[in-house]
């Protein structure tokens, strides 16, 4: 492994010994007496890797590392110290310092040790480009989605004069084929609208907006806005809700928007006269999901058995997933392989938009499947309650309460 190293060392004995070894290991080395001397040499060159003792005149190894890390890009560390000054040592790995050596060592603990801190910086700048790569990548997918929001919105209204009549009467032909036109640009709007979701929860300026709601409001809404979708495809959708289901603080938008997904995505891989649940009551806990021995993507349950949750569960009849791509489906663009499902067509955004907004709603998402028996998505969000539990009125929660446990077809 090609690198340069540094080395600072009051001892001429032990700079010796260590440059005719490490040069013999194929290293370029350059020694110094001490950590000023040191600081002048890195601010010359470049260093991969400076190996250090502890116990130094004018600048010793503990002031050396501080200086160190003040530079935006600089060496790996590895302090020598005498064994009665370990605890300096340990000092200096949580200052940053990637390994320690006790003197005396030997020859083959000393390549070990350089060679395995090399390693480690040369995977950590292999990490630091992966990162910088994704950076750049949603960078680029939230300036596209912008530019092409543009154009977009431009055409809908142009689009819907000419719909309205407004420009001359249409014959049915042209209203047939500009409606399919319409329709696809609603999808395309939504995708627009997901690539440039993605972009801001990645940003420190996403937040979320909870208020006090009618739990059974908000789920209402949310399939009021699938409906022409799920009733065009001819899908029957059944919607089960708990008559407990009590007000939420929740950020409406966001909750409305997580079932959405999950009912666009069922529609989407569901068969025309096919069915779709939803069902939304409160969580049973893991000890009752676990009891179902149907493979289910991993996600770990084990710290939400405190708290009160809402569970909304999505289940189609669909073409199932495998089972060795369950770990994967929450991955930004990420599409299964399978001839029906490249023809479902997609970017992959929405279950990885899923994944995220839970995530940031403090709740959990997972799936359950097999192929050819459908999917099970289910959600559990934090069921947080209103301080002033009559911030709905009793007309609303009437009107909600009489949908509850009912079925739409």
């Amino acid at each position: 492994m090609e690198a340069n190293i540094l080395i600072v060392e009051d001892e001429i004995g032990i700079r010796t010994a260590l440059t005719l070894f490490l040069e013999g290991e194929g290293f370029g080395v350059k020694t110094v007496k001490d950590g000023e001397e040191a600081m002048a040499a890195i601010r010359e060159d470049k260093y991969d890797l400076v190996i250090s003792d502890i116990r130094m005149p004018r600048l010793n190894g503990l002031e050396l590392l501080d200086e160190i890390n003040k530079l935006t890009v600089g060496p790996e560390m590895i302090i020598m110290t005498a064994y009665g000054s370990i605890e300096t040592a340990i000092q200096a790995m949580k200052n940053g310092a990637r390994d320690f050596l006790l003197k005396p060592f030997s020859n083959d603990l000393l390549k070990m040790t350089v060679n395995r801190v090399l390693k480690i910086r040369e995977l950590s700048k292999e990490n630091k480009k992966l990162h910088e790569l994704e950076r750049m990548k949603k960078e680029f997918i939230t300036m596209i989605a912008h530019e092409l929001r543009t154009p977009l919105t431009a055409i809908k209204g142009y689009l819907k004069l000419v719909m309205s009549g407004m420009v001359g009467e249409m014959i049915e032909p042209q209203r047939e084929y500009l409606g399919v036109v319409h329709e696809n640009g609603e999808k395309l709007q939504s995708i627009i609208n997901k690539m440039i979701d993605m972009g801001h929860m990645e940003t420190s300026g996403f937040y979320l907006e909870s208020t006090s709601a009618n739990t059974l409001g908000v789920i209402w809404e949310a399939i009021e806005e699938v409906q022409k979708t799920y009733e065009k495809k001819q899908l029957n959708l059944e919607v089960v809700l708990a008559t407990t289901l009590k007000p939420i603080v929740v950020d409406t938008y966001r909750m409305k928007q997580l079932i959405t997904f999950l009912l666009d995505n069922a529609i989407a891989f569901s068969l025309p006269q096919k069915k779709i649940w939803l069902s939304v009551d409160q969580w049973k806990g893991e000890k009752a999901l676990r009891q179902n021995e149907v493979p289910m993507s991993y996600v770990d349950l084990t710290d939400l058995e405190s708290m009160d949750y809402l569970e909304i569960s999505v289940r189609d009849e669909g073409p199932g997933i495998p089972k060795d791509k369950l770990s994967r489906i929450f991955e930004e663009f990420y599409q299964i392989e399978d001839l029906y499902i490249r023809q479902v067509g997609g970017m992959g955004i929405g279950l990885s938009l899923c994944k995220k907004l839970v995530t940031l709603m403090g709740g959990k998402i997972w799936v359950k499947s097999k192929v050819g028996a459908g999917c099970n998505f289910t959600i559990l969000l934090p069921w947080k309650q209103p301080v002033d539990m009559d911030t709905t009125t009793e007309k609303e929660n009437e009107r909600y309460e009489k949908l509850a446990n009912t079925r739409v077809a």
